[in-house]
């Protein structure tokens, strides 16, 4: 009888880690080809998400600091799709997330975390191709 109580994505292979992820990595180390625009603006409907948070800041004028992120994650058989995404908007960097301690497979999660970035390269590229 399997146990109710323990959290599971699918059922557990053995995986080997891959060694590259432990440091996030960006544009530089992909040797992909670019995806379909419009298939990525679909991918990002469907899998993307944006949020912000807010902490505080010891040094900053309101004490505030507001720190916004644009994220997909999945497993990590499909990283090639987060590495051809992030060839195609050429921005961003790809992150290993381990979730050993809940028993489910290991996670990469492509992140861009600068407003800069979002506003030169996320935000064109999304007008440029809208659903």
């Amino acid at each position: 009888m399997q146990e109710v109580s323990r959290v599971r994505s699918t059922e557990r292979k053995p995986f080997q880690r891959n060694l590259k992820l432990y440091k996030p990595f960006g544009k530089g180390q992909i040797r992909k080809q670019k995806l379909d625009p419009y298939y990525i603006a679909g991918f990002i409907d469907g899998e993307g998400s944006f949020s912000v948070s807010l902490g505080k800041h010891k040094t900053l004028k309101r004490r505030i600091e507001v720190r916004p992120e644009f994220g997909i994650e999945l497993r990590a058989d499909d990283q090639e799709i987060l590495e051809r995404i992030l060839i195609t908007i050429d921005c961003g960097k790809i992150y290993d997330c381990s979730y050993d301690r809940y028993g489910w497979y290991p996670h990469v999660k492509y992140k861009i975390t600068s407003v800069k970035d979002m506003r030169k390269y996320l935000f064109p590229f999304l007008d440029a191709y809208p659903l």
